[in-house]
């Protein structure tokens, strides 16, 4: 089995060509209307039956771990419209749904021996940086208000479908 390079990556199957992903984005304007500050929780969202919390923790570990994504910023904005949490509230739920739904794929690709033909020298060059700003973030997480973290938030969201557009654009015109 050959490794390639992780630089190298073949233009087909880039984030244009799969229409699942550019479909992502959508969700991420959702975010704007669901994201409310500390003092206007979403008055809707106050799920408490364990049926439905436990459907809607499937349906996001699910949809984030079939797109490949994190799931993030989709996680926060359905957190807050269907349970009125915060944006902070929100980010620390979403870490839990993150890190058990991509666990389950890591166990199951290391497993099928499909972790393994991939090229893992890079690994090191990314998971050392984004411990260090892991800390970095939470420190700065630590010391901001709900409205801090929030108007960030949505700042945030706001340069995502700016950079799907540049993606798009760019992998269009590489046709």
């Amino acid at each position: 089995m050959t490794r390639s390079s992780p630089h190298s990556r073949d233009r087909s199957t880039t984030t244009w060509s799969k229409p699942y992903r550019v479909a992502f984005w959508p969700w991420f304007w959702a975010s704007f209307s669901s994201i409310r500050s500390s003092k206007t929780k979403c008055p809707a969202g106050k799920l408490t039956n364990p049926v439905t919390i436990f459907a809607a923790g499937f349906a996001l570990g699910a949809v984030a771990v079939f797109l490949g994504i994190g799931g993030g910023p989709l996680n926060v904005a359905a957190l807050s419209l269907l349970f009125s949490l915060g944006a902070k509230e929100g980010a620390v739920y979403s870490l839990a749904i993150i890190f058990f739904s991509q666990l389950s794929k890591l166990v199951l690709s290391a497993t099928s021996g499909a972790l393994w033909a991939v090229d893992l020298t890079f690994v090191p060059f990314v998971v050392i940086p984004a411990v260090a700003g892991g800390f970095i973030g939470t420190y700065f997480n630590r010391k901001l208000s709900e409205d801090g973290v929030r108007r960030i938030y949505i700042f945030v969201m706001a340069l995502l479908p700016l950079i799907s557009l540049y993606n798009c654009v760019t992998n269009v015109l590489a046709l």
